[in-house]
C-alpha cells in the first residue's frame, strides 16, 4: 500500500512589519501548527523555524541591497513536502543622503546641497513640521534646494529622507542657521566707539565617542577670534577658537544616562543663541546579571534603552518588557547577540552588544556493557539543540569529551559493580542540569577470572601428580632425613 503526503496550504496574513535599507521583516499566520517554512529571496533560500506555541511567524531577511525591489516566495513545509508557494515583492528602504552642506544662506533662507543617492530622484525635506517634496534634476550628481520663508538668526533642524517607491530612508538630520539681522551695540573705549553684531551660532556639535562613563563632543570653530562655552552635567567648559575644530571629553558620567548640552559662541560680551542637543552614555552589557535557561534570556538593565533584540543567524527575537530584557522561545545551547538601542527624536544610539550563550539541551543517558566490564559505555538519544561536548563525573573524577557522537567510552572500571554517574551537556561555558543515574558494569569479567583461577589450580595439581609418579625420589629428597 502506498501513502501520499498532501502538500500543506500556503501561509496567510502575510505582511511587512519592518524594513530598513538592508533588511525586511515579514510576518504571517502559522499554517496548521507547522513549524517549518522556506523563504526564497531573489536567488537565495532561507529556512525559517517558527516558535512553538505562537500563532504568528516573524522573520527578518538581512543583507539586502538598499533601495531595491526584491522578489519573495514563501512555502510551508510538511515532511519535506512544500506548499505551492506564495509569491510577492517588497522593497528595501533607500540609503540616506550624504555630503550635506550649506552652499548659501540669508536672513530668510538656507540653501542645502547633497549627493544624489543611487540615481534616485525623489526626496522629502521636513522642517518645522512642514514636508517639502524635492525632485532632483536628472543627469546631475548633486541636488540643490533652497528653503525659504525662514526667520533670521534661527537654528533649523532639517530632516532629509530619500524616497523609493513611497518607502523612505531612516532619515538624516542636518542643522543650519539663518543669518542674523545686524543688531548694533555701542561700545565705549578709550580710543572712541565701535560696533559689533551678535556672533553666529555653531552649525553643529557631533558626538564622536561614547562610553559607559564619558562622551566626546566636537564642533567647528566659526571664527578663531571668538570664544565657545560648553555646558553639560552642571559643568562649563570654555574654549578659545584658535583651532579649526574644537573638542571636549566629558568624563565621570553615569552609564545609560541622557545628558543635554549646549554650546554658545561669544564675542566682546555678546553670546549667540545656544546650540542645544543631547547625548546618551552607553551601557555595559557584560556587567548585566543575565539569567538564562535552555530557552530564555532575561536581565534587568540599569540605563536607558528603547529597543532590545537577540539574534542568532537569521532568527531575531524582540523583547517587549520595559526596563527588563526578556527573550523566550530560544534554541537550547545557542549563542545570541543581545543588542540594546536607545531611540529619541529619530536618533539611534547603540547602547551595547553582548554575546550570551544559553543552557544546552538536557541529556538522559544510559549504560551498556562494554569491554567485559572494565570500561563503561554511556549512550544517549539525539539532542534537540546545540552542544559542544559532555562531562561525566564518577568516583570523584571528571571526564570531559568533545566527541559529537551519541556516546562516550570511559575505561578504568571493575566488572560486576555499580557506579553512581552524573552527566551534563556543554555549550561553551554553559552546562545543562546534571542527570544522575546508576551504571552497572559487565559481570563476565569476574566469571572469566574465576574460570582462569580454577584452570590454573588444576594445572598445578596435575603437575604435582605427574612429579609424584615419575620421580618419587624427588619427594624423598625433599623430606627431612
Amino acid at each position: 500500500m502506498s501513502f501520499y503526503i498532501l502538500a500543506p496550504p500556503n501561509p496567510r496574513g502575510l505582511k511587512i512589519v519592518g524594513q530598513n535599507d538592508t533588511s525586511i521583516t515579514l510576518q504571517w499566520n502559522k499554517v496548521e501548527n507547522l513549524l517549518n517554512y522556506r523563504l526564497k529571496v531573489d536567488e537565495r533560500e532561507v529556512e525559517v523555524l517558527a516558535v512553538a506555541g505562537q500563532v504568528l511567524v516573524t522573520t527578518t531577511v538581512h543583507e539586502l541591497k538598499s533601495g531595491t525591489k526584491h522578489s519573495f516566495s514563501l512555502f510551508a513545509l510538511y515532511h519535506n513536502v512544500s506548499s505551492s508557494g506564495l509569491n510577492f515583492s517588497a522593497v528595501t528602504a533607500p540609503r540616506n543622503a550624504e555630503d550635506i552642506t550649506v552652499v548659501g544662506q540669508s536672513e530668510s533662507s538656507i540653501t542645502l546641497q547633497w549627493k544624489k543617492v543611487d540615481e534616485l530622484l525623489d526626496y522629502i525635506f521636513v522642517v518645522n513640521g512642514r514636508e517639502i517634496n524635492v525632485t532632483a534634476p536628472d543627469g546631475q550628481d548633486t541636488v540643490t534646494y533652497t528653503v525659504s520663508g525662514l526667520q533670521s538668526g534661527t537654528k533649523y533642524v532639517f530632516d532629509l529622507f530619500t524616497v523609493f517607491e513611497n518607502v523612505r530612508s531612516s532619515g538624516v538630520k542636518y542643522t543650519a542657521v539663518t543669518d542674523c539681522d545686524f543688531r548694533v551695540t555701542l561700545f565705549a573705549v578709550s580710543e572712541g566707539f565701535f560696533f559689533s553684531s551678535v556672533p553666529s551660532m555653531v552649525a553643529s556639535v557631533n558626538v564622536t565617542e561614547r562610553s559607559v562613563d564619558s562622551v566626546t563632543l566636537v564642533w567647528k570653530s566659526v571664527r578663531k577670534d571668538w570664544s565657545y562655552s560648553l555646558k553639560i552635567n552642571g559643568k562649563v567648559f570654555n574654549h578659545k577658537g584658535s583651532q579649526d575644530v574644537l573638542s571636549q571629553v566629558i568624563s565621570s558620567l553615569k552609564p545609560g544616562t541622557e545628558y543635554p548640552f549646549s554650546v554658545s559662541t561669544g564675542f566682546f560680551g555678546l553670546n549667540s543663541t545656544a546650540y542645544e542637543d543631547f547625548t546618551v552614555t552607553a551601557i555595559n552589557c557584560a556587567n548585566v546579571n543575565w539569567h538564562v535557561t535552555n530557552s530564555s534570556i532575561k536581565g534587568t538593565i540599569e540605563g536607558l534603552f528603547t529597543n532590545a533584540t537577540a539574534t542568532n543567524k537569521s532568527q531575531t527575537h524582540v523583547s517587549s518588557e520595559d526596563g527588563i530584557v526578556s527573550f523566550t522561545g530560544l534554541y537550547p545551547g545557542a549563542t545570541y547577540e543581545v543588542y540594546l538601542e536607545y531611540e529619541k527624536n529619530s536618533i539611534h544610539f547603540n547602547q551595547c552588544s553582548h554575546a550570551v550563550t544559553i543552557i544546552p539541551p538536557d541529556i538522559k543517558p544510559h549504560c551498556e556493557y562494554w569491554a567485559s566490564g572494565y570500561s563503561v559505555y554511556i549512550a544517549w538519544d539525539t539532542l534537540a539543540g546545540i552542544w559542544t561536548g559532555v562531562k561525566v563525573e564518577v568516583n570523584g573524577e571528571t571526564h570531559s569529551s568533545n566527541n559529537r557522537e551519541q556516546h562516550v567510552i570511559i575505561p578504568g572500571f571493575q566488572p560486576a559493580k555499580t557506579y553512581a554517574m552524573s552527566v551534563v551537556t556543554l555549550s561553551g561555558e554553559r552546562s545543562s542540569a546534571p542527570f544522575a543515574f546508576q551504571c552497572s558494569t559487565d559481570p563476565r569479567g569476574v566469571i572469566a577470572g574465576s574460570v582462569m583461577g580454577v584452570l590454573l589450580f588444576l594445572v598445578l595439581v596435575f603437575l604435582a601428580a605427574f612429579i609424584l609418579l615419575k620421580r618419587p625420589d624427588l619427594i624423598r629428597l625433599a623430606l627431612p632425613q
